[in-house]
């Protein structure tokens, strides 16, 4: 038998057709008709009991186990022990199963299904009994059941191979839709070949091209490569130098800050100095001694001068008004009267054991019996008013010594009362002999001192702080109104800025400071000038010196 032919006769179709008729003219079932497979891989426990349900119910003894090889679970020779089981070169794995094959017991086989007890003796075809029999495969090859039975049943054995009949035709059929389905896709297949290959052919053009880019690229990347090498040995050497000029840079800032301390601290101390120097201008050009009266020169306030032996000092600018013009100038000292008698002093007289070379040294006038350097009424004067004499300490000799010759009465006492006379001051009597009227002149001479002395310069201090916001003008210059209680409109003040000890702060204040370009003062206010708006307050100190 041919494989397609054992394969049709073997299927589940052919079986179910074929079930009724062998159990009612066989009396035996066969397992492919309840779905078992027997291709040796698929599990056919469930489809074999299926089979052996059918066959209790039946009340069959007999199972057909076609060509092929079974797989069962263990266990499941004992629910077949009560059958007569048939095989056409089977075999079961998974559970010990004895089959009865077909080929090797033709004889029992014939005698079991069909009655016929006059076997032949060898195989062969036995065209009379419906057998065809294949000795090569030493199994029943073909069942000709219409040769069997032929008059009672050749209905139902047409009917069963009408069944096969439709089912083959169906199977061509399919087979044929099958085919044209798979000429269809094997067109399909082919077209989307050629639009493979022309893709494949595209692509390989690109990829030809992609590698001579990448061939380019790579070339590039070498080249790249070795300007990043040259690039980082830049860089390192490049961070070297930074690191070096960075340590330079912090040694130069520590190096600046210091010296910008050095400076804020000298500039304060230069404000200092100028305020101080200014002051002492002032003084000077107060007592400024020009030397022996001019008509020519042009005197301003405090100039002295000397005229005809007095000293005077300007009291208003004046030029060609004699000294003796009272608008312009006061008396500063008189000249005294013309001394009596000739003659030199001797040192044989006055210093005749040369104790110090001074002829006015106290060593030399060592007061005698008869000698005296004060009256008794002198120094009792002196020791009644002593509490007049201004002067701190007590008087030494030289100082006692420009009273000589005078007698000196409480009212001429009380002339010098409340004068300051140090030693320099009262030089100026040194050697003269004052009479009465003498002595009141000193003492108008000494009041008109004390007047220009009480009048002498004074310095005042302001601080104020100039605000950095409304600022008067939309361009340079910029100027600032702010109020200074007590500052006249005829001060002109010095100023500088006031630091505040931080040195980052300090380096702000005397940035903003450097703008201003003048102040100007009126009455209880100041106006400050500026290139630019200050970014901060800046603290100021003004000085006013009157």
């Amino acid at each position: 038998m041919s494989s397609t032919m054992r394969d049709l006769l073997a299927s589940n179709t052919a079986q179910a057709q074929m079930s009724s008729f062998f159990i009612d003219k066989l009396g035996l079932v066969s397992v492919k008709s309840y779905g078992a497979t027997g291709d040796g891989a698929t599990n056919d426990t469930v489809a074999i009991q299926s089979c052996i349900a059918a066959a209790t119910s039946e009340g069959l003894e007999s199972i057909f186990f076609p060509h092929g090889t079974y797989l069962v679970t263990a266990g499941l020779g004992n629910e077949l022990s009560g059958f007569f089981l048939w095989g056409d070169n089977t075999t079961v794995t998974g559970d010990t199963i004895t089959i009865n094959q077909i080929g090797a017991n033709l004889t029992t086989y014939i005698t079991a299904f069909t009655g016929l007890t006059d076997t032949p003796a060898s195989f062969g075809t036995y065209a009379e009994y419906g057998l065809v029999v294949n000795a090569a495969e030493d199994g029943l090859e073909f069942i000709d059941f219409s040769g069997i039975y032929a008059a009672e049943d050749a209905e139902a054995l047409r009917v069963i191979a009408e069944g096969l009949r439709v089912t083959a035709e169906s199977l061509r059929v399919t087979a044929e839709d099958d085919r044209d389905t798979a000429e269809g896709l094997r067109v399909t297949a082919e077209g989307l070949r050629v639009t493979a290959e022309g893709l494949r052919v595209t692509a390989e053009s690109g990829r030809v091209d992609a590698e001579a880019l990448r061939v380019t690229a790579e070339g590039l990347r070498v080249t790249a490569e070795g300007l990043r090498v040259t690039a980082e040995g830049l860089r390192v050497t490049a961070e070297s130098d930074r690191d070096t000029a960075e340590g330079l840079r912090v040694t130069a800032e520590g190096l600046r800050v210091t010296a910008e301390g050095l400076r804020v601290t000298a500039e304060g101390l230069r404000v200092t100095a100028e305020s101080a120097r200014v002051a002492a201008e002032i003084l000077r050009e107060q007592f400024t001694y020009i030397g022996a009266y001019s008509a020519g020169t042009t005197y301003v306030t405090s100039n002295m001068a000397t005229y005809n032996g007095s000293t005077y000092i300007c009291t208003q600018e004046s030029t060609g008004n004699l000294p003796t013009n009272v608008t312009y100038w006061d008396v500063v000292a008189a000249k005294g009267a013309d001394g009596i008698g000739a003659g030199d002093m001797l040192a044989t007289t006055y210093d005749p054991t040369t104790v110090s070379g001074d002829a006015f040294d106290m060593d030399n006038m060592a007061e005698g019996s008869t000698t005296k350097i004060l009256t008794a009424t002198e120094r009792t004067a002196i020791s009644t008013n002593s509490d007049k004499f201004s002067y701190p300490g007590s008087a030494d000799a030289t100082e006692l010594n420009i009273l000589e010759g005078a007698t000196l009465t409480t009212a001429e006492l009380n002339i010098l009362d409340g004068v300051t006379s140090d030693k320099d001051e009262l030089n100026i009597l040194d050697g003269a002999t004052l009479t009465t009227t003498e002595l009141n002149y000193v003492g108008g001479v000494t009041s008109a001192i004390q007047t220009q002395l009480g009048t002498k310069a004074t310095t005042t201090d302001y601080t104020v702080t100039i605000p950095s916001a409304s600022w008067t003008g939309s361009e340079a210059p910029f100027t600032k109104v702010v109020a200074v209680s007590g500052i006249l409109s005829t001060d002109t003040p010095t100023w500088g800025y006031v630091p505040s000890g931080v040195y980052a702060t300090d380096v702000i204040i005397k940035a903003d400071a450097g703008l201003f370009l003048g102040i100007e003062t009126a009455t209880n206010s100041i106006t400050v000038t500026a290139t630019e708006v200050p970014s901060a307050d800046v603290p100021i100190i003004l000085k006013a010196v009157r």
